[in-house]
């Protein structure tokens, strides 16, 4: 663990929903959900400031434990879905921001493997938030190497996303960049294509890649199927595939730039044609019945949105996956 000081913008305030803050200390185990997040934005290739997502998810997350805490436990009824809900009893904790190397993507790729790691080992589930889409592929190798530690398999990869990020090298950013880290994940000697699935695509992307996906084996569903078939069931059925193949349980990467830039306009790419707010919620219910050991959220940036609904719509997913579970009652 580095003892490097964090540069300003990862002081946190406050811990998501409110949880307590964990060290690394934590005894490895006893941890239901381990969140943390890593402020990293620096291969932004439009609008630097998804350095800021974390702060701002995290403070969009405080009016849901104030409603909860507020109320006290009770049966919920989603009028969206027509099902019924209750808060769930886990041991929550925020190890709060890990450490940024903003000049150094290098570096940051390996302190975040070394961090992200020590928090999954930690806890049973780890939730990331980031920062740029950069920080998934270490955060998917950490938790993996915690795992490989476990004896565990390794996990499949999902990512629900506006873009594949199935770039090589960038003349800007070289290897580790916003728009590799999928294919950074796809090198990993533990990976195959079978172990990966992609949904949501749908901004325009090089011939070239998108045959070599589709020949090489790599399970996606685009925008233009999420329209003809539901974005749910596109969901379901490239969770079916990778977790079939990946004994180990699942990573989802969630890119906010996956909904339309009219549902989530705080994030770097101007998304057209995207999914509403009411699919990108309903990741919440298709996701809790799959084994998800690790999930993360990215790209949300606050200074693109005054009114602060992408953390908003951020915030509310993480709600209602983390914090409730469907429950059996009467509907009316």
């Amino acid at each position: 663990m580095s003892s490097d000081p964090l540069p300003p913008w990862c002081l946190s305030k406050g811990t998501l929903f409110n949880v307590p803050p964990a060290g690394f200390s934590s005894n490895g185990g006893s941890i239901d959900v381990g969140v943390c997040s890593i402020a990293f934005d620096s291969t932004a290739s439009t609008h630097i400031g998804a350095r800021h997502g974390p702060n701002a998810i995290r403070a969009a997350s405080a009016r849901y434990s104030a409603q909860m805490n507020s109320r006290g436990r009770m049966e919920l009824l989603n009028l969206r879905t027509g099902v019924c809900l209750s808060p769930i009893s886990r041991n929550i904790v925020d190890f709060g921001d890990l450490h940024v190397y903003p000049t150094d993507p290098a570096r940051q790729i390996d302190c975040s493997i070394e961090e992200t790691a020590i928090v999954a080992a930690a806890a049973q589930q780890m939730v990331m938030l980031g920062g740029e889409h950069t920080v998934s592929y270490p955060s998917f190798a950490g938790v993996n190497k915690a795992l490989f530690a476990r004896g565990q398999p390794n996990l499949g990869y999902v990512q629900i996303d506006h873009h594949f990020d199935f770039g090589d090298l960038s003349s800007l950013h070289g290897r580790y960049y916003h728009g590799s880290n999928a294919r950074r994940i796809a090198e990993l000697p533990f990976m195959s294509p079978k172990n990966m699935g992609f949904v949501g695509q749908g901004d325009m992307t090089s011939l070239q890649q998108f045959r070599s996906l589709i020949d090489g084996g790599y399970t996606v569903s685009t925008i233009r199927d999420v329209k003809s078939r539901s974005y749910e069931t596109c969901l379901r059925e490239t969770l079916d595939k990778v977790c079939s193949a990946s004994p180990g349980g699942v990573y989802i990467s969630v890119d906010i730039d996956v909904c339309d830039c009219s549902t989530a306009p705080g994030t770097g790419n101007v998304t057209i044609g995207g999914i509403s707010a009411s699919e990108f919620i309903s990741t919440a219910d298709v996701i809790r019945h799959y084994p998800v050991k690790a999930l993360d959220i990215v790209e949300v940036n606050p200074s693109l949105d005054r009114s602060g609904r992408t953390a908003e719509l951020a915030a509310r997913f993480l709600y209602e996956y983390l914090m409730l579970a469907p429950a059996s009652c009467e509907t009316i």
